[in-house]
């Protein structure tokens, strides 16, 4: 399947209005996103998420209080460390708010180097120079030069 999205961005409720502003600085930054803001009422959400993973080249873990205690959020970063188990392309971005212990990450998410989320200047920033890096271009950049 081809990668529609640069950057899946898993998240709990409670933090939607930080997402929000992180999303639009990544889009801002021609980082394609996707958060569970775009699916449609009446849409499976478990369906939704799974499709919009496979088709994300990385996806975003931010982990908060909020998140380690939501249900979604559990069930998004499952789905993406099993494309990974499962030998399908999709890096791992974990995004750890300041003062969670790396101990208390969700099993499988430990394996990954984390970011810290204090500043969204500067994760994006990061993630920027981490695309630099990438061998590909973000799905975005790729689509603007056809």
């Amino acid at each position: 399947m081809n990668n529609e999205y640069d950057v899946f961005i898993s998240y709990a409720t409670k933090d939607r209005e930080r997402v929000s502003e992180l999303k639009t600085k990544l889009e801002g930054a021609g980082i394609k996103t996707w958060t569970d803001q775009e699916i449609i009422p009446g849409q499976s959400w478990a369906e939704e998420i799974r499709k919009a993973i496979e088709t994300s080249r990385y996806a975003l873990i931010l982990v908060s209080e909020s998140s380690l205690k939501s249900e979604g959020a559990n069930f998004e970063t499952g789905v993406a460390l099993s494309r990974v188990r499962g030998g399908k392309e999709i890096q791992i971005l974990p995004v750890v708010d300041p003062g969670i212990e790396l101990s208390r990450l969700p099993f499988g998410l430990k394996d990954y180097q984390s970011v810290n989320a204090q500043d969204v200047d500067k994760l994006v920033s990061q993630l920027q120079t981490f695309f630099s890096q990438d061998k590909e271009k973000p799905v975005s950049k790729v689509k603007s030069e056809i």
